[in-house]
């Protein structure tokens, strides 16, 4: 296994069973076991394992990787819920989605996750979600794809 490969895995771990609150609480733990990295680095290794942070019961934030945001029952999270989501408007052919504070990141990861074709992308902030609809493709189209990966939300969806 390559150092990054190695890296990639132990950051998977220790996510898992750690409480991470903060890159840089992440970062001074694999400085612990020998990888000094940049918070850049970090930064696009947890984007390529779909890290994200959801509220946690405290008030504050954790890190979690998508799959583990399901089953983690202290986070009370279900991407298909669509927790979080508060509003959906549109300008020019984009869609642009506010949610609670916290909440974007893993409701992009639903999103890109779904791969469906008419949305070529996501990029998402911590309260705002910047959906990228393909050619051609209307609101409409936008909102019913929505509505089928958020089932939860859907009647909040049509509203918008």
């Amino acid at each position: 296994m390559n150092d990054r490969n190695t890296r990639l895995y132990l950051i998977r771990q220790m996510i898992r069973n750690h409480e991470i609150f903060t890159q840089e609480q992440l970062l001074e733990m694999l400085e612990e076991r020998g990888y000094h990295v940049t918070q850049a680095t970090l930064s696009r290794d947890l984007k390529f394992l779909r890290a994200g942070k959801i509220p946690f019961s405290n008030g504050r934030y954790k890190y979690v990787l998508d799959e583990t945001a399901r089953l983690d029952p202290e986070a009370d999270y279900h991407p298909s819920s669509g927790q979080g989501f508060v509003s959906l408007e549109f300008a020019q052919q984009m869609a642009l989605i506010r949610t609670l504070p916290g909440y974007a990141n893993m409701l992009a990861i639903s999103i890109d996750r779904a791969r469906r074709y008419e949305l070529a992308g996501t990029i998402a902030g911590d309260d705002t979600i910047l959906i990228v609809p393909r050619d051609g493709v209307s609101r409409e189209a936008v909102r019913k794809v929505l509505q089928l990966i958020f089932p939860d939300i859907a009647e909040k969806i049509a509203r918008s």
